[in-house]
């Protein structure tokens, strides 16, 4: 697929996915909107302070930090980020296999906002992960699961593939999210009262339309060889099992990797595959993605 192609999939599923969280919440946009390409829209926060006390009633463990952790602590905005087109091949010409990486939430606010004005003009097109990712990919699995053809696949071209984040909750917080300290009913919690309506639903969503049968075509585009669901000390990998059975088998081809988080820097300690794996195939200049006529 060419970035072109992959950026108007994003673009389309960002749009459906914002407005789905828009209506959900009760959310206006703030100021002139971000470029699609940028994968973030800018919330005022007035109509998520107002949902205090209406998504739940009891008690937990734990203090009550939503809806102000995902408020900037300067401009007093909200920031969700979307699917995101790593920047190593924005713009590229080249066919590429897909490579779709899904967290958590995408960052934090401490981290790569140094002011209010910032928030305004955000790009999150520099994911930081391609380093974790290939020794993920290519150090711990690719020997002992998948017998070296990774390499194989991905020897063509440098780089050899579109990186795709996505995140299970939108929000950019204050905190990284094992800083937090939610216990796993209170993340329960955040995810369903600030978060999408369904959020393994739009996740699937997302990997069926890159992985979905080419107009015209009996076969499976065959360009997502791996789904990687990262985080192990968050709601992650229950989300990832429920999106796994949200996508029918004949319409994806694809293999999922379980990890640690590949935006902290420092390696994962934990790579896994779900078994059987798809068989992958070297892509060659003349047969990149091959599919047959129906």
């Amino acid at each position: 697929m060419k970035a072109i192609e992959l950026q108007k999939i994003l673009d389309d599923w960002n749009d459906a996915a914002f407005t789905s969280l828009q209506a959900r919440l009760d959310l206006r946009a703030k100021g002139d909107p971000v470029p699609p390409e940028f994968g973030a829209r800018v919330y005022e926060p007035q109509e998520l302070e107002s949902r205090k006390g209406h998504c739940h009633c009891g008690k937990f463990t734990g203090k009550c930090i939503f809806p102000d952790e995902i408020i900037h602590p300067l401009s007093k905005d909200g920031l969700a980020v979307g699917a995101v087109l790593d920047d190593a091949t924005i713009g590229s010409g080249m066919d590429l296999d897909v490579v779709v990486a899904v967290g958590i939430n995408y960052t934090q606010f401490s981290s790569t906002l140094s002011s209010a004005a910032m928030i305004l003009a955000p790009d999150w097109r520099s994911t930081r992960m391609r380093t974790r990712l290939d020794l993920t990919l290519l150090g711990y699995l690719d020997a002992q699961c998948y017998g070296e053809t990774i390499a194989k696949r991905f020897a063509r071209k440098t780089p050899p593939f579109h990186l795709v984040a996505v995140n299970f909750f939108p929000w950019v917080t204050r905190h990284e999210w094992t800083e937090l300290n939610l216990n796993a009913i209170a993340e329960a919690l955040v995810l369903r009262c600030w978060g999408y309506d369904h959020p393994a639903k739009h996740i699937a969503d997302l990997i069926d339309l890159i992985g979905a049968k080419k107009p015209g075509t009996s076969a499976l585009a065959d360009e997502i060889p791996f789904v990687v669901f990262h985080g192990a000390n968050c709601a992650v990998p229950y989300l990832a099992l429920e999106t796994i059975g949200l996508l029918e088998p004949g319409d994806v081809s694809t293999n999922y990797v379980f990890c640690d988080n590949l935006s902290l820097p420092f390696p994962p300690v934990n790579a896994v595959t779900l078994l059987p794996t798809v068989p992958l195939e070297p892509l060659t200049q003349d047969t990149t993605h091959e599919v047959v006529d129906e």
